[in-house]
């Protein structure tokens, strides 16, 4: 089965454990591509985990299906239970894992962070809720250590995985 990871790289100062504030219900954005015929669109698709579709003429369903104008394959994405992990402080400022994909002939190849991300002080345990990330890095201030936040310095992969 064709697994993908994506892997994101930021350079987080003072936050640790970035990861969406409510999984279940986070909005993945993805710009998507046919694998069968290559067909990329520049419009963003949001998948959310506790959301899915049947898919056409199966017994299965997928969190996105898409039939591919090009070549006319119906074309799907699921995104695996329990597989949504925190970016950590400690392999800062490298590829980490943060999700799990089944992709049958789509692929995505962009992600876009958006809003919906929370953190912790590393030191002062203090919580960041609602961190929006639209414009891919964000800075506040924690008040327990008295030092600025930051997240910045964004990069997205994707990467094949095993089951």
């Amino acid at each position: 089965m064709p697994f993908l990871t994506l892997d994101v790289k930021w350079n987080l100062v003072n936050i640790d454990k970035l990861t969406p504030a409510e999984p279940d219900s986070f909005r993945w954005h993805f710009k998507v591509k046919c694998t069968n015929c290559g067909e990329t669109k520049d419009s963003w698709h949001y998948i959310i985990m506790n959301e899915q579709m049947e898919v056409p003429g199966s017994r299965g369903s997928a969190h996105l299906v898409e039939k591919c104008k090009l070549c006319q394959r119906v074309n799907t994405l699921t995104l695996l239970d329990d597989s949504v992990k925190p970016y950590s402080i400690e392999k800062n400022e490298q590829f980490q894992p943060i999700l799990k994909m089944d992709c049958r002939g789509i692929e995505p190849f962009d992600f876009d962070p958006r809003t919906g991300w929370r953190g912790e002080g590393p030191e002062s345990g203090a919580p960041f809720e609602d961190i929006d990330l639209n414009e891919k890095e964000w800075s506040d201030y924690d008040e327990k250590i008295q030092e600025a936040v930051e997240i910045n310095s964004f990069e997205c992969r994707f990467s094949h995985a095993r089951a």
